[in-house]
């Protein structure tokens, strides 16, 4: 599977920040590392159950590099970091503590539909 050579980017499909964010990713991702794929696609739904994910209400961004995985801020900063133009933005979040950066990337979760918007 072609995806396996990749790193793998699971979102929320129905989050338009979500989207937003994957076309950001996809706009400066100069080398074509990352495969983005919806959680609620029927490739997101296999993937998801094959690394053990919750594909129904999924609440974070997953990356999945060489068997890692990774969610909410690590994601995040691990996507930045390997993004054209980012990697300043990725080391000063890195500064902060992941508990603090989570709680932070779990609050705008929680509002996410409600600011940004939901795709039906």
């Amino acid at each position: 599977m072609q995806t396996e050579t990749k790193k793998i980017i699971l979102y929320d499909g129905t989050c338009k920040l979500c989207q937003r964010s994957i076309g950001y990713i996809n706009k400066h991702d100069v080398h074509h590392q990352f495969t983005p794929i919806a959680f609620q696609s029927e490739e997101g739904k296999k993937y998801a159950a094959e690394k053990g994910l919750d594909a129904v209400t999924p609440h974070s961004v997953v990356l999945y590099e060489n068997g890692d995985v990774l969610d909410k801020s690590e994601a995040g900063i691990k996507i930045l970091m390997s993004l054209k133009g980012t990697k300043t933005l990725a080391k000063a979040l890195n500064l902060l503590p992941k508990k603090l950066r989570d709680k932070a990337y779990d609050l705008i979760a929680r509002h996410r539909f409600r600011i940004f918007g939901k795709v039906e």
